[in-house]
């Protein structure tokens, strides 16, 4: 059948308009969606982000990321992100969701024009409804809803960026082409360590792009032009480097990296499936699980299963179809910093493969035009599937719109996450509902009584709720499941500083302050209140000037400064 021609060479502004508007279209139930999770920290205790005069100190610490030291990651575009936003709105929402959108437009619009360079051959229309499969499909509403989750879209959308002038560069040979796409490579790694994965995929594209072309062989303006994407994504990296603060690794998981890398091999299968089908879209999927063992049968399996899916691609790319070996090389690839031997908090989440899904989605355009040559029906289905994915988008973002349906959500889909159990809770008492987050805690202590968080938030409530005697007993036993050592040590340190039990309290605040080898800057303020009110000025100044050395003049040390 004949398909109609649509010219996408170089950036279509029409073909950007008609993005942004279908985005805030299907985006819009979220656009004043709440701040959440990692926004607590980043956004809204974030006083580096709130201070007007800081525009032009981001670039110049990781501490400006986060008012939490166990979360100081070097990523200055997300600070200047969330800088604005803030500025801007004041604390609305709305601000830094209009940006995502924006964000979002912008990488679908150059995953189209991207793919449509890499694939010449289908028909344009094929790689235009799958660029608009790509913007309306359901799997990228967390990336888009949840504002801590910006640094993997603006990763995405530099990385894009970059790749499409990159081809661009190879075709026409112009200059300022290859010195913008480097500069992205620069902008992606700001916005998120995993930008770095564009360096793979640069030689990637390159083998692809030659082996259909018949040339496989290099000359020396090829080394240089690959040389220029190394020499900027290893200052890159150096700046990465020089950044880090020792305290950001406290927030990662505590698992084994290798029992973290085997579980991974079922997390890329859900992730691969989740692109077509988005079965189980989930704000906090600790459900998911990490592996026993490499012997868990769960394991082999889903190992053989991608082995399998490797050797096919490879059968395939012998027989003259490199297609599918270009997209899963690309997708293991983008997702294996985050996906692999590096230990995160949790074993799946919904935007951890946003930037491998820029690769992968390329399998989308075969199956298009393999359905789109069906004739009528094949069409009809088509235009049926890409109605229903964003019927299905826009539900999912009414869910996104406040904090009771995402976590009542979170819940119904995590019975027995106690994690969601306890981010549901801290969403009712944010709002003074006590009744209604203890019975959430409650259910959560049920499921596991030992789970720190869920009792330290359960002796929270308590003690709102005048029960004294219970709200004790809680911090006990949370003091006694707190493997860490810090918070519930921490949260009955104050609790007994607020009752006047200042000698009570101390000792379990020094514990604290050990176990965080004096690297939590809340419990080193607490130390310091706590001496000042016992009248030892003289141990108060020396916790207060160490803590200068390690934070710098954080407020909430200078405000102390008077005191001293």
């Amino acid at each position: 059948m004949k398909f109609p021609t649509l010219d996408l060479a170089g950036f279509n502004l029409k073909l950007w308009l008609c993005a942004l508007g279908l985005s805030f279209l299907f985006y819009l139930p979220s656009l004043n969606g709440p701040f959440i999770l990692d926004d607590a920290h980043t956004v809204q205790s974030n006083d580096a982000i709130q201070n007007p005069a800081n525009f032009f100190k981001l670039w110049t610490s990781a501490r400006y990321y986060s008012s939490s030291p166990d979360n100081w990651g070097y990523r200055p575009m997300q600070a200047l992100y969330t800088w604005t936003s803030w500025q801007l709105g004041q604390g609305a929402t709305w601000p830094f969701h209009v940006f995502k959108i924006l964000f979002f437009s912008v990488t679908a619009v150059f995953f189209t024009l991207l793919w449509r360079r890499i694939l010449p051959r289908p028909p344009a229309a094929v790689i235009l409804l799958g660029g608009l499969f790509f913007l309306v499909n359901p799997v990228h509403t967390q990336v888009v809803s949840y504002i801590a989750a910006t640094s993997t879209l603006m990763a995405g959308m530099f990385v894009s960026f970059c790749l499409y002038q990159y081809v661009r560069f190879r075709e026409d040979g112009r200059i300022w082409r290859w010195l913008v796409s480097i500069a992205a490579v620069f902008f992606a790694m700001m916005s998120k360590e995993e930008g770095i994965t564009v360096l793979g995929v640069i030689p990637l594209l390159e083998i692809y792009l030659r082996h259909r072309e018949g040339r496989l062989r290099l000359r020396r303006r090829d080394l240089w032009v690959y040389g220029g994407y190394l020499l900027c994504g290893g200052l890159a990296l150096a700046l990465i480097v020089s950044m880090f603060e020792p305290t950001s690794a406290l927030a990662r998981g505590t698992m084994d990296r290798w029992i973290y890398f085997a579980t991974q091999f079922r997390a890329y299968l859900r992730y691969m499936a989740m692109y077509f089908v988005s079965y189980d879209l989930n704000a906090d999927n600790l459900a998911f699980g990490f592996a026993d063992g490499w012997s868990d049968p769960a394991v082999l399996v889903s190992v053989a299963l991608n082995l399998t899916l490797v050797g096919v691609a490879v059968v395939a790319a012998a027989r003259g179809r490199t297609l599918p070996l270009l997209c899963l090389i690309w997708f293991y690839g983008a997702v294996s910093p985050a996906s692999s031997v590096v230990v995160l908090a949790e074993p799946v989440n919904d935007h951890r493969a946003f930037l491998a899904y820029l690769g992968f989605a390329g399998l989308s355009f075969p199956l298009i035009q393999w359905v789109l040559c069906k004739g009528r029906w094949g069409r009809v289905v088509l235009a049926l599937l890409i109605t229903g994915y964003a019927g299905w988008t826009m539900a999912r973002n009414v869910t996104w719109s406040s904090n009771v349906s995402l976590w009542e959500d979170t819940i119904a889909k995590n019975p027995d996450s106690v994690r969601a159990h306890n981010n549901a809770a801290l969403n009712y008492m944010h709002r003074f509902e006590w009744d209604r987050a203890a019975e959430i805690l409650d259910a959560c202590l049920a499921i596991e009584p030992r789970y720190s968080y869920c009792l330290i938030n359960r002796a929270l409530v308590g003690g709102a709720r005048g029960e004294e005697a219970l709200a004790e007993n809680l911090y006990r036993r949370a003091v006694e499941a707190d493997f860490a050592g810090v918070n519930a040590r921490r949260y009955y340190a104050e609790f007994l500083l607020a009752r006047g039990r200042l000698t009570e309290a101390i000792p379990y605040a020094e514990q604290a302050d050990q176990a965080s080898r004096g690297q939590n800057l809340f419990v080193r303020t607490l130390l310091i209140r706590l001496h000042l009110n016992t009248g030892d000025k003289q141990r108060a100044r020396g916790i207060w000037s160490d803590s200068i050395e390690t934070f710098g003049h954080d407020p909430s040390l200078t405000a102390l400064q008077p005191l001293l």
